[in-house]
């Protein structure tokens, strides 16, 4: 199962209390590494593309589950849109992107 909702964002923008609230969702999961939190995978590329996919649930066609990846620094770097998109190719439509910033 493959991330379709990105939670990105500003440092201290409240991306990590938006991430514990998601884990009460039904149908919502989260990576089972990293914390459950950052895989850091667009911007560090620290792990192949099926150690990325293994730290979450298998897809299932009983039950509609949407992954999501809540690393708030593919905002701020300039090479994870053209990584996501790569990455993604043509069912990169089916992304979702929710961007929390703050003001100083």
């Amino acid at each position: 199962l493959a991330p379709e909702f990105y939670l990105i964002g500003a440092q201290k923008a409240g991306t990590t209390d938006f991430a514990a609230r998601l884990e009460h969702v039904p149908g919502i999961v989260k990576p089972t590494r990293w914390g459950g939190k950052e895989p850091h995978f667009f911007d560090q590329w620290r792990y192949s593309r099926s150690e990325f996919l293994g730290a979450f649930p298998d897809c299932s066609s009983q039950t509609r589950l949407v992954a999501w990846d809540c690393t708030p620094d593919y905002l701020r770097n300039a090479n994870s849109p053209d990584r996501l998109s790569h990455f993604y190719g043509n069912l990169r439509h089916r992304l979702q992107f929710a961007i929390l910033l703050r003001s100083p």
